[in-house]
C-alpha cells in the first residue's frame, strides 16, 4: 500500500487513491502515469479498493510506472536546463509525440507497424531506451505477477509441492532454467517468445542486441549477465568508497589546521570570515590552505573519486537494463502460461489491461 506524500504535510495511499477511483462510473476509464521513486508501488489501483483479492476494478484503470514499488527512480533534479532532464516522462511522452523535449525528431515506436504510438508501446521504447536507474512497470506486469505469487488457480499443482508457482516455472531446477543445454528446449524458449505481443519482442530483441546476445536469451542468461555486472559494480563501489574515505581525511585534516587559527570561521556569518576571505588576512589563510599541497591533494583526490563513480554508475545503469530484460521475458512466459492455464476470467481480466493498455492518441 504504497503512499505518495504531497504538499501541507497530506499523503495519499494507494489503497485510498483506489477507493476513490471505485467511486466512477463503470465505463469510466483511467490511465495513470507515475514518475516518482517506488512508484510501481501504485500498479495495484487497478484492484477493487487497492486489493488484488477482490479482483479488478469495475471501471477499467490502466499504469505506467517509473519503476518497482521498492525502487528510487531517477528525475530528482535541480536543473534547469530542460535538456538535461532524462527520466521516465521524458522517453514516454518523446515516443507518444515522436520529439524530444527540446523539439528533436525522433524514430517512430509503432512496433505493430499500424501507424500509431499506443501507451504500451511508448512503455516499451522507454524500457529499451531509457539509460536510468528505473525499472518501468505496468498494470498487466504487475498483474501477472501477483496472480503467480499468490498461487491464484492459475495452474493445476501438486498439493504436496511448497514452492511458489514463480519457482516452479521460472527457478533454476524447473525446465526452463536448463533451456540452454537442450536444443529441442531451446526451440521451445524461442517459439514462446516470438509469440508474444510485438513491443514486447521489441524490447527483448533489443535488449539482447546490446548485450551481444545472438539468439533469444533465457531468463538464466540475463541472470548469470546481471550477476556479472553486479559484481564489476562492487569492485568499483569499493574503490569509490576508498576514494570517498580518503577524500573525507583530507577534508577534516584541512578543516581542523584552518579552524585552529580561526576558530569565527565555524560560523560562516562571523564577521572574521570578511577578513579572512578579502582582508590583510587573505594570503596567510591561503598559505594554510595550501600546507603540505593538501589542498591540491583534495582537489585531485575528488576528481579521481568523480571519475570512479561515473563508471561505477555506468555499471549500475547496465545491470538495470538486463533487469529489464529479464522481467520482459519473464513476463511472456507468465502470459504464455496464463493463456495455457488460465482461467476464462483470469484471461478476460487480463486482456482488459492489455487493450487499455494499447491505447492510442491522435498525437502524431
Amino acid at each position: 500500500n504504497t503512499t505518495a506524500y504531497l504538499w501541507n504535510n497530506q499523503n495519499l495511499s494507494m489503497q485510498h487513491f483506489s477507493k476513490k477511483l471505485d467511486g466512477l462510473p463503470s465505463e469510466q476509464k483511467t490511465v495513470c502515469v507515475m514518475v516518482q521513486c517506488y512508484s510501481g508501488g501504485f500498479a495495484h489501483f487497478m484492484f477493487k479498493e487497492g486489493n488484488h483479492t477482490k479482483g479488478l476494478s469495475t471501471s477499467p484503470r490502466v499504469g505506467f510506472f517509473a519503476t518497482t514499488h521498492d525502487r528510487i527512480a531517477a528525475g530528482c533534479t535541480p536543473d534547469i536546463t530542460e535538456s538535461d532532464y532524462r527520466e521516465y516522462s521524458t522517453t514516454f511522452w518523446e515516443a507518444l509525440c515522436g520529439e524530444t523535449r527540446m523539439g528533436m525528431q525522433i524514430p517512430k515506436a509503432d512496433f505493430d507497424k499500424n501507424g500509431k504510438t499506443s501507451l504500451a508501446e511508448a512503455h516499451a521504447y522507454v524500457v529499451i531506451n531509457s539509460d536510468t536507474i528505473d525499472v518501468p512497470v505496468k498494470t498487466s506486469e504487475i498483474w501477472l505477477r501477483t496472480i503467480f505469487s499468490g498461487q491464484i488457480k492459475l495452474f493445476q499443482m501438486d498439493q504436496n509441492q511448497e514452492n511458489s508457482v514463480f519457482d516452479q516455472v521460472l527457478g533454476e531446477n524447473s525446465w526452463l532454467g536448463k533451456l540452454g543445454k537442450n536444443p529441442k528446449q531451446r526451440k521451445i524458449h524461442e517459439n514462446i517468445l516470438s509469440k508474444a505481443e510485438p513491443e514486447e519482442i521489441a524490447v527483448i530483441r533489443s535488449l539482447a542486441l546490446k548485450f551481444g546476445f545472438s539468439q533469444w536469451p533465457t531468463i538464466d542468461e540475463a541472470d548469470e549477465k546481471i550477476r556479472s555486472l553486479k559484481q564489476k559494480r562492487n569492485v568499483w563501489e569499493q574503490k569509490k568508497n576508498k576514494s570517498l574515505a580518503a577524500t573525507r581525511k583530507l577534508r577534516d585534516q584541512i578543516k581542523s589546521r584552518i579552524r585552529k587559527f580561526y576558530p569565527e570561521l565555524v560560523n560562516p556569518y562571523h564577521p572574521k570570515s570578511l577578513e579572512v576571505f578579502n582582508g590583510p588576512e587573505k594570503e596567510l589563510f591561503i598559505k594554510k590552505l595550501h600546507f603540505q599541497n593538501q589542498w591540491q591533494q583534495l582537489l585531485v583526490e575528488k576528481e579521481n573519486f568523480n571519475q570512479i563513480e561515473k563508471k561505477r554508475f555506468a555499471l549500475e545503469k547496465e545491470e538495470v537494463k538486463g533487469i529489464r530484460l529479464k522481467r520482459s521475458i519473464e513476463y511472456i512466459y507468465l502470459w504464455n502460461h496464463l493463456q495455457k492455464k488460465g482461467s476464462h476470467v483470469q484471461k478476460r481480466d487480463f486482456n482488459r489491461l492489455v487493450k487499455l493498455e494499447k491505447t492510442t492518441f491522435p498525437l502524431r
